[in-house]
């Protein structure tokens, strides 16, 4: 047989091998891309119409990877009159949150391919395609199956809350609050076991009662409102105050809302709320908008400026990096920087009278509606200058689109009566039989 003539046979043959492997039924074409796994997916009940009022129970998520399914760590969190509530009625609300980690989504599943489960087929799915508003192109999906006789086969548990010794935990970071008092009171990473914070700080100046600190906020209690796989959400929800910390793996979400509208003869002077760091974190550096190269954090005065407002900092330390980003467009006011990096004692301060690295948003002349976010990412030791992007994503959740879907069950394919191969029968002129 001449040469080129195989080659063409050749290329025949291979195309038609690559046609097959295509076209055959389990294999998905679009895989997973985000790059911000550490960050969650929050989607509201009223993405989902066709399960409103289905029990919890009966809803299970999964992920497509490698043509195979399984079931990836998720929750649902309850709330009532836009407050997390520890129970409700057990069923799917529209203002019910799901959540799940970006990391564990996986690929686009073909129409066809569906969980091994009878039940989940005489309902609905739904595809929910997770994209990222900073980075367009970048997607994963999750399904969402109900089913009658599934069961729940996860067994990670990403963090924990103890609301005894409140503190929470991740194989990331080690989160405790102060006992009696309001904000967070030592903080480990990695699992270092080295406690870098001294205490998250509070100040609010006002013409009664002069300036305010943690140790005037009363927090006797900090009760789990719900303790589950993806986040542990714990606080206080009243209807003039909301103090919530919501912890992931790797990141702790604050969030604070106080209403003081019913007392109209209160003016507040300032607001400072700052993370003020221990002794063991001495040898990092701290970046912020202002200080992109960074100072190191040894307890001597820096020239870090306070303008303009900036609304991350980052440490890089030996044990761990963490970054926070804070939003308090709902303080009013206007917002600069505080910071201070200094050991000598000074006996009017709270905690260990000391500073290192205390740093974190003070706004002048805010309203009486007090309404702030902080998040603080753990992540890696000695990590270089990440905040700027960090903070972005912080204050651009990644954005989730479910899709109803119905079960199709596979057709027959059609017998051929020549033979059982997959791959096409090439047939050759008579000439070139040998």
């Amino acid at each position: 047989m001449p040469k080129q003539l195989t080659t063409r046979i050749g290329i025949v043959l291979f195309s038609a091998l690559c046609v097959a492997v295509l076209a055959a039924p389990g294999l998905a074409a679009d895989t997973p891309s985000l790059t911000r796994g550490d960050d969650p997916v929050i989607t509201k009940g009223n993405s989902f119409p066709v399960f409103a009022a289905a029990p919890l129970d009966q809803l299970f998520l999964y992920a497509y990877k490698a043509g195979q399914w399984q079931q990836i760590p998720w929750q649902f969190d309850e709330m009532k009159d836009g407050r997390y509530v520890a129970s409700e009625d057990g069923e799917l609300g529209g203002d019910d949150e799901l959540a799940f980690m970006a990391a564990d989504a996986g690929s686009k599943a073909p129409v066809d391919a569906w969980i091994a489960d009878a039940s989940s087929r005489t309902f609905s799915r739904y595809e929910i395609a997770v994209t990222d508003p900073l980075h367009p192109g970048e997607t994963a999906w999750v399904y969402l199956y109900r089913s009658t006789t599934l069961t729940d086969q996860v067994t990670t548990d990403y963090v924990n809350y103890d609301p005894g010794l409140r503190v929470f935990s991740s194989d990331r970071f080690k989160l405790g609050m102060l006992p009696d008092k309001l904000g967070a009171a030592t903080l480990e990473m990695n699992g270092s076991g080295v406690d870098i914070l001294d205490r998250t700080k509070v100040r609010i100046s006002t013409n009664f009662l002069g300036t305010l600190t943690e140790d005037d906020v009363q927090q006797d209690s900090l009760p789990v409102i719900h303790d589950g796989r993806v986040r542990a959400i714990a606080g206080v929800n009243e209807d003039t105050r909301q103090i919530l910390t919501i912890a992931y793996r790797s990141l702790f979400h604050d969030i604070v809302a106080i209403d003081l509208s019913a007392y109209p003869a209160v003016v507040i002077h300032w607001v400072r709320v700052s993370a003020d760091l221990s002794d063991k974190a001495i040898g990092g550096t701290y970046y912020d908008a202002n200080v992109s190269a960074g100072v190191p954090v040894d307890g001597q005065p820096d020239n870090v400026p306070s303008l303009p407002s900036t609304n991350w900092w980052q440490l890089s330390g030996s044990t761990g990096t963490v970054v926070g980003v804070i939003d308090v467009a709902g303080i009013g006011g206007t917002p600069s920087n505080y910071y201070k990096d200094d050991a000598t004692v000074d006996s009017g301060d709270t905690g260990d009278q000391r500073s290192y690295a205390d740093s974190g948003p003070r706004v002048e002349s805010p309203g009486l509606k007090i309404s702030l976010r902080i998040w603080h990412y753990v992540l890696p030791a000695n990590g270089p200058n990440t905040g700027a992007a960090i903070a972005s994503g912080a204050l651009t959740p990644l954005q989730a689109a479910a899709t109803a879907q119905t079960y199709q069950a596979p057709t027959t394919p059609t017998p051929t009566a020549t033979s059982s191969t997959p791959l096409p029968h090439i047939y050759l002129p008579q000439m070139l039989r040998g």
